[in-house]
């Protein structure tokens, strides 16, 4: 258990930094088949697509993303 609150928001930090890259890794290797459904291309602007940002969700009041944007930033 890890009792000091800045040494334990450090771990968790590095813990999701390590699973986003991961999870990048995995998604690339798999994105690497041309006839996969999972590839990575990069989205439109809003004006554009017509399809709401990506971030949008972070900023939704009251929701979990929310929450978590406001946590991770300080």
């Amino acid at each position: 258990m890890i009792e000091d609150p800045k040494v334990a928001t450090s771990y968790a930090i590095e813990a999701l930094r390590v699973f986003d890259h991961l999870h990048f890794r995995s998604r690339m290797q798999s994105a690497s088949d041309e006839d996969s459904k999972d590839s990575l291309t990069l989205q439109e602007p809003t004006s554009m697509s017509g399809e709401a940002a990506w971030f949008e969700k972070y900023y939704v009041a009251g929701s979990q993303a929310e929450s978590d944007r406001k946590l991770f930033s300080h």
